[in-house]
């Protein structure tokens, strides 16, 4: 590993960025989240609990794939090199965290 060639280093760089993005939630796609039946079961595996904190446990569970989709929905044709579009690699690194 004696030098890292552009693609690499940007690897490295955007996973640090972009390995959490699917913890964001705007206030529009939290209302849709909760209302799906996946979070319904969710939620419905807790006793007790504040729906602020379930919520908050369910984006946790789901933030690797939330990132996943973000990236590709998003970054596709953006991220690339030489017009090598490497995005899907971007995505599968932070869907693997």
């Amino acid at each position: 590993m004696d030098v890292l060639n552009p693609i690499e280093l940007s690897l490295i760089i955007y996973s640090a960025f972009f390995h959490d993005i699917g913890m964001a939630c705007s206030d529009d796609e939290k209302s849709k989240l909760i209302d799906s039946k996946e979070f319904k079961d969710f939620y419905n595996s807790f006793e007790d609990e504040d729906r602020d904190f379930v919520f908050s446990e369910f984006i946790r569970k789901n933030h690797a794939q939330r990132s996943y989709d973000f990236i590709t929905k998003n970054y596709k044709k953006i991220i690339s090199y030489k017009n090598i579009d490497y995005s899907e690699c971007l995505a599968n690194i932070c869907l693997g965290h």
